[in-house]
């Protein structure tokens, strides 16, 4: 069926094909259940798009995560042209645009949950990633603090990572450019309001996320944490979780994100 020229084609075979790929997958034939899902990908991009966006997602989590190969990945996402719902534009070259590296590192926070025995390659993960996404877009905020994120989880140095930080926010800062102040306080303000959370200190953690107002990366409503630790705010890794509170308590820093801490 899915090999066959003309039916694999037709708009009825996608979800066929991925549901083949599935049962690959659980099998333990990964690479023939990728192939499949890239066929998807490619073949039915615009004649069925949920399937293609689904099938899009499953190749992407393998050339992230369970066979990291950036190479692989930026193939794919001049194939299908985006990894967005629908395919778009792509001007000039890919390896070159800030959109996407910006999903790279996006598919990396979504695929970089591992299990408390799995830190060999949790630190594999992130040490491959973060040397690519490295080098790139030095002005751009966002970015830099997502690469510091993924540095930090194989070097386990809260100082170099501080550090980072620190060189980051005194490279863009202008005088008078007070909302990137606010954005960086609102920042530190959500990932301690996520410490505290982790900790179980709901009270406080309720307290600090009601502190941080809109930022360039909204932050998860208070709202979403219940006093018995249940809701909507995961216990796993955050993008680039920091974890202000307490460490930088007390210690001098040039970053808002300290000053949030005071």
């Amino acid at each position: 069926m899915a090999e066959d020229e003309d039916y694999s084609k037709h708009p009825f075979a996608a979800d066929a094909i991925n549901r083949l790929a599935g049962v690959l997958a659980q099998r333990g034939q990964v690479e023939t259940a990728v192939k499949y899902w890239h066929q998807v990908a490619v073949e039915f991009r615009t004649k069925s798009p949920e399937e293609a966006r689904d099938a899009i997602w499953k190749v992407v989590e393998y050339n992230t995560k369970t066979r990291p190969d950036e190479d692989a990945l930026r193939a794919l996402y001049e194939e299908v042209r985006t990894f967005e719902s629908r395919p778009q534009r792509i001007e000039g070259e890919v390896a070159d645009s800030y959109d996407y590296w910006r999903e790279v590192a996006r598919a990396v926070d979504r695929f970089g949950q591992f299990d408390e025995d799995q830190k060999p390659q949790r630190e594999a993960y992130y040490r491959y990633w973060a040397g690519r996404l490295d080098g790139r877009f030095p002005d751009d905020d966002w970015y830099q603090l997502q690469l510091a994120g993924y540095q930090r989880e194989y070097e386990r140095s809260f100082e170099a990572w501080a550090a980072r930080l620190d060189e980051q926010f005194d490279r863009n800062m202008k005088p008078g450019d007070w909302n990137r102040v606010i954005v960086w306080a609102n920042q530190a303000y959500y990932y301690i309001g996520m410490c505290h959370f982790a900790q179980g200190k709901w009270s406080k953690a309720i307290e600090s996320l009601n502190l941080s107002a809109r930022s360039s990366t909204p932050p998860a409503p208070a709202s979403n944490i219940s006093r018995r630790g249940g809701g909507s705010i995961s216990r796993s890794r955050t993008p680039t979780s920091p974890c202000w509170a307490g460490s930088v308590a007390g210690r001098r820093c040039r970053s808002p994100a300290a000053w949030a801490t005071r």
